[in-house]
């Protein structure tokens, strides 16, 4: 029920920006060397604080204790369960299928008796959730100590994916029951969240399949989708090459769609230049139907051709 709520407070935030331009990918105010907004909408480049209560309840850019910079984001919660508070911040230019990592810097700003969390949500280009917006949540309260550390998450954009709401937050739904203490504080500092460079299948001329970072196939190659694989060869194979008969008589291997487009007489599937069976247009042709073989049906074709008047 506390997690609806909070879900809908920051849901609520989102529609109030309505279809008003937002952030880009690159997160603004990454350091909180800026002012932070209050509990606000989200604004695009930079972060808007929400809370679930009182009593003690602080988001809020401090310099007492910054890793780099003049400041860092403060989080505190104290003196009550069931509550929370935090920071988020909307992106948008998501790339559904393509990988995202999200990166802070964290540690301690005084007891640690509650969960501090971040997340990504997904959302589609309207603000609204995809998924379960809790998903991705990552508890780091267990491995904060007075030092700075960094804390990853990478997950996969889904279908339908346009938004990425940053959250950083400190909550109390959850307690140790036996030292039943509301009281949390913490420092958190440069943000950072980028595409992460994926794979694809690289599809050369010949049908060969190749593996390469996104952006990085070879030269004369042509990439498939993000994420695509050469488990199975997906890449579009060459029409395999046919004889070709010039009206030299000569004779060259092609694809039938090469060997017509210059003019030429492409052979059946399979066909080859050993031995060559080519004539030239000008001579008296006993494979008068130019199929590579000898039979009654060169005559049947060369008496139709002259009851039609062969030029």
């Amino acid at each position: 029920m506390h997690r609806n709520l909070c879900s809908l407070l920051a849901a609520a935030a989102m529609c109030c920006v309505g279809g008003t331009a937002m952030a880009q990918t690159a997160v603004g105010n990454p350091g909180f060397e800026d002012p932070i907004l209050g509990q606000a909408p989200p604004a695009a480049g930079n972060w808007a604080t929400f809370f679930g209560g009182p009593p003690i309840l602080d988001a809020s850019v401090s310099t007492t204790a910054p890793r780099t910079g003049l400041s860092a984001l403060h989080l505190q919660s104290t003196g009550a369960s069931n509550t929370f508070v935090g920071a988020q911040q909307p992106l948008t230019g998501i790339s559904p299928g393509a990988s995202y990592t999200l990166k802070i810097w964290a540690r301690t700003a005084g007891n640690i008796n509650n969960a501090v969390e971040y997340r990504m949500e997904w959302q589609d280009s309207n603000g609204t959730g995809i998924g379960d917006q809790f998903a991705l949540t990552t508890r780091i309260d267990a491995a904060l100590t007075g030092s700075y550390q960094q804390f990853t998450l990478t997950a996969a954009a889904p279908a339908g994916a346009a938004r990425a709401n940053l959250v950083l937050d400190v909550q109390t739904f959850s307690f140790n029951p036996l030292t039943p203490m509301f009281d949390t504080e913490v420092f958190i500092d440069d943000v950072t969240f980028v595409q992460t460079p994926g794979q694809n299948a690289c599809c050369a001329a010949s049908g060969a399949c190749s593996v390469a970072l996104v952006g990085a196939c070879p030269a004369g190659t042509t990439p498939l989708a993000v994420n695509s694989t050469c488990t199975v060869n997906n890449c579009p194979q060459p029409t395999p090459p046919v004889r070709c008969c010039g009206t030299t008589g000569a004779c060259l291997m092609l694809s039938a769609s090469v060997c017509t487009g210059f003019g030429a007489t492409a052979g059946a599937a399979n066909s080859t230049c050993t031995p060559n069976t080519c004539l030239p247009t000008s001579a008296c042709r006993a494979d008068y139907n130019q199929n590579g073989q000898l039979e009654v049906a060169d005559i049947f074709s060369f008496l139709n051709a002259w009851f039609a008047g062969c030029p």
